[in-house]
């Protein structure tokens, strides 16, 4: 079993920040292969390549945080495209996170379009669904995520490979999370969805994940991995979680064998 963890910085670091924290991270990964965990490195658009070029020669894979769901290029002032986060060098972006949502009005439709864009420029899509608290103690969690699901994939390339992180908007940053029954039937109704729409995704959580959770959440059935927030921005608190993908993922291949 093979997990994937990203990191998203969100609008965080500087320069300086920044290329400790790749100098820090290169050490760990000489130091400790990885076997069972892709990492994923999400900084501001602006940092990326100072990240690449302090974790050359590692397996690290790079993502955006958002791209253009109106156009590869031209003029739309302020947008990065798919294409340009192809070029230079991500293969994933995360989209529709809830933050973007609820802060800069992001609509199902607009997440369509930017699903489409990415899997044209052979971008993975890491799609974000989740309910807020009011719809989660009202018992409508799964009724807005295939509400979201229903219209965001509207016009998803079968054939495209995508990513949905599961991330309830009264989790992210507060240290709360759903008990794990309630992951898992989350899990069961995306996996069955993407079953009758004959699409496949990887799934994963994303919401106050730390070091000290992690284990625990991979007990979830189908769990392919972490989409991780505050606990990113320092290597102290983001590699306990990769050990701990790499310990689950190890004693799954222990008891295949």
């Amino acid at each position: 079993m093979t997990y994937t963890v990203i990191a998203n910085f969100k609008m965080n670091g500087t320069v300086g920040s920044t290329i400790e924290y790749g100098n820090e991270l290169f050490d760990l990964l000489f130091e400790n292969e990885l076997y069972n965990t892709t990492i994923v490195m999400a900084p501001s658009a602006i940092h990326l390549a100072y990240l690449q070029s302090r974790l050359i020669g590692t397996r690290i894979k790079y993502g955006g945080q958002d791209l253009c769901g109106q156009a590869q290029f031209g003029s739309h002032t302020g947008n990065t495209s798919a294409e340009q986060l192809a070029d230079l060098g991500c293969t994933y972006s995360i989209i529709g996170h809830s933050e973007r949502r609820k802060n800069l009005g992001e609509t199902d439709c607009i997440i369509s379009n930017k699903l489409s864009n990415a899997t044209l420029a052979r971008i993975t899509p890491i799609l974000c669904v989740g309910e807020d608290f009011t719809e989660n103690r009202e018992g409508h969690t799964w009724k807005v995520i295939k509400g979201q699901l229903d219209v965001n994939l509207a016009k998803f390339d079968s054939t495209a490979k995508i990513m949905i992180a599961y991330e309830p908007i009264w989790s992210i940053g507060t240290g709360k999370i759903p008990s794990l029954q309630d992951v898992q039937n989350v899990v069961d109704h995306i996996a069955d969805y993407m079953q009758g729409r004959g699409l496949q995704a990887e799934l994963i959580y994303g919401g106050s994940v730390t070091g000290a959770n992690a284990e625990e959440l991979l007990m979830v059935k189908n769990l392919s991995g972490f989409l991780v927030g505050g606990a990113s921005l320092k290597v102290s608190t983001f590699w306990p979680i990769i050990q701990a993908c790499e310990a689950v993922g190890k004693q799954i291949k222990t008891q295949s064998a």
